[in-house]
């Protein structure tokens, strides 16, 4: 019997000259000479995944899906990188009804072949729920370490809202990465070498929407702000956006509202930089792109976690800033953000001057955002001594550099209260309503107050001004923010009985009195409005009240 010689390059250059036919008869749609051509070669190589996915083709052609689903399958197995086979499994699957099926398979072309505009058409008209997704593709991009809990809490929420997520475990001991896979995430895990950005980068180097959202694990952008990102992306010429940061306090309402760069165009020029507190704006600016700003929120939950939990993630973080502080001098956010520790959460006012007039005597900086906010900071810890007039020059000097910043009004109507001009105090307060804080330079906004302190400090100034239609209504929106809280009650209810509403006033301080017992002043008044009402048994039992109280 004859031996056969194996001659492998002849057979891979007939295979290919087979193979290069059989495209030009499916362009030509001659099918029948098409599948000839993948008999040929499937004798020579009966597992070719180019056969294989022709022969998926022809049967997904012909409406025979479930065939060409069987066929299709196979290629991708024998060769995981073949993007077309993947984009025609998706299809193929999407004919069968398997919708979610049919989504994997589109992301896994889109992922593979970015750049192939068919393969984001057939994952848009998919969708998150199989419906026709108007405007780019986007994916959320994450850094995780140990969030299995926020995952549940805030990612499964808004998951299906996204084309791709991109999930970066950083070292997670927790079932982070189980959670993050289980919501449809993408997930990647890399070593944690104490820099924010590398992390970060990571995730938007394996990003293949259009777009890009970052977002923390303890954020959320809901499903009618991501349907609007979508319609802004579609028109802005700009390459990335700045978003508010809502960021909620622990009694779940809005304290501090910052600006940040979350939402660009997927680009490989656009990338983070800092190890810290990382920021993506110079890489756009290098790129001669314009940055612009958005209403849309992203709402931020971190501060409403124990103190605890928030002091242990500070203080893991903390090396990291004070090797910055030492290393970047001129680095105006390292010197900010050291400053800021030092003084919110270390109370270390002395080592924060320090730092903060490092930033307000360097001329290069004046007028910058965080030139600014060191500013602001520094004119806190003059307030906090008492020196109220070193204090005041210096907000003044803030607002001149940024009109549009509440917070420099507030910390002004603070230092009048604190002197006792009521008038003015109420005045300034008032005018943060008429604020554009949106056009503020800072990246910070609102985040020397929260509602509930404004509001307190405006029904305290127009109390003692006797502007009680307006105290009326401060204080009443003080009691939707803080229903529970005695002295606020207690206000409104002097506000109510100095309007002759007297029946108001009793039962709030009747209130004020279950909450708080031994609440002072509440009781006097209270016995006071009953002797002026001329109902003197109720008056003594007040008194009998405080006998028994105190």
């Amino acid at each position: 019997m004859p031996l056969r010689i194996n001659d492998g390059g002849r057979d891979k250059k007939h295979i290919e000259e087979l193979l290069q036919e059989a495209r030009r008869a499916f362009l030509a749609s001659d099918t029948t000479r098409a599948r000839e051509l993948f008999e040929k070669v499937s004798q020579i190589e009966k597992d070719h995944p180019e056969v294989l996915h022709g022969f998926g083709v022809i049967a997904l052609r012909q409406g025979r899906y479930k065939e060409a689903i069987a066929f299709l399958q196979q290629a991708v197995e024998k060769n995981p990188h073949f993007a077309e086979a993947w984009n025609n499994l998706g299809f193929a699957l999407f004919k069968k009804g398997k919708h979610q099926e049919a989504k994997k398979a589109f992301e896994k072309a889109v992922e593979l072949d970015p750049g192939e505009t068919s393969y984001r058409e057939n994952l848009r008209a998919l969708g998150g729920n199989g419906q026709k997704v108007k405007g780019p593709l986007l994916s959320l991009c994450m850094i995780v370490r140990d969030e299995a809990q926020n995952l549940r809490e805030h990612l499964a929420k808004i998951a299906e809202f996204f084309d791709d997520l991109v999930v970066v475990d950083t070292g997670s001991s927790d079932e982070t990465k189980a959670v993050a896979a289980s919501l449809g995430a993408r997930v990647f895990s890399v070593p944690w070498e104490n820099d924010f950005s590398k992390a970060r980068n990571e995730s938007l180097r394996r990003a293949w929407g259009e777009w890009i959202l970052v977002l923390d694990a303890d954020e959320v952008v809901d499903e009618e702000g991501v349907r609007r990102l979508r319609e802004i992306a579609q028109k802005t010429e700009a390459l990335g956006l700045q978003l508010p940061i809502y960021n909620y306090n622990r009694n779940g309402n809005v304290g501090v509202v910052n600006f940040a760069l979350r939402f660009f165009r997927r680009h490989p020029g656009i990338r983070f930089a800092g190890k810290i507190h990382e920021t993506a704006e110079a890489s756009i600016v290098a790129l001669g792109g314009a940055i612009g700003r958005t209403d849309v929120p992203i709402h931020h939950f971190g501060y409403t976690r124990p103190e605890d939990v928030r002091r242990k993630s500070v203080e893991r973080n903390f090396p990291i800033i004070g090797e910055l502080y030492r290393s970047e001098p001129d680095n105006i956010q390292a010197v900010l953000y050291y400053a800021k520790t030092r003084l919110t959460m270390f109370s270390d006012r002395e080592e924060a001057q320090k730092a903060l007039f490092q930033i307000v005597r360097n001329p290069a900086w004046r007028g910058k955002p965080a030139y600014i906010e060191g500013l602001f900071y520094l004119g806190t810890i003059f307030a906090d001594r008492g020196e109220f007039h070193i204090a005041e020059r210096i907000f003044e000097r803030v607002r001149r550099y940024d009109p549009y910043l509440p917070d420099a009004l507030f910390a002004l109507g603070n230092l009048a209260f604190l002197r006792e001009d009521y008038s003015k105090a109420l005045a300034l307060l008032e005018e943060i309503f008429h604020l554009e804080a949106g056009r503020s330079q800072a990246n910070l906004v609102r985040f020397a107050f929260t509602d509930e302190i404004l509001y307190e400090l405006l029904l305290r100034s127009a109390i003692a001004c006797g502007a009680w239609e307006k105290a009326l209504s401060y204080g009443e929106k003080l009691r939707a923010l803080l229903p529970e809280d005695p002295n606020a009650l207690h206000n409104l209810a002097l506000v109510y009985f100095n309007l002759n509403r007297w029946e108001e006033a009793e039962a709030l301080w009747r209130e004020v009195l279950v909450k708080d017992p031994q609440h002072p002043e509440a009781r006097s008044l209270l016995f006071y409005l009953y002797t002026l009402a001329g109902r003197a048994d109720e008056a003594q039992r007040v008194l009998q009240e405080v006998e028994a109280v105190f």
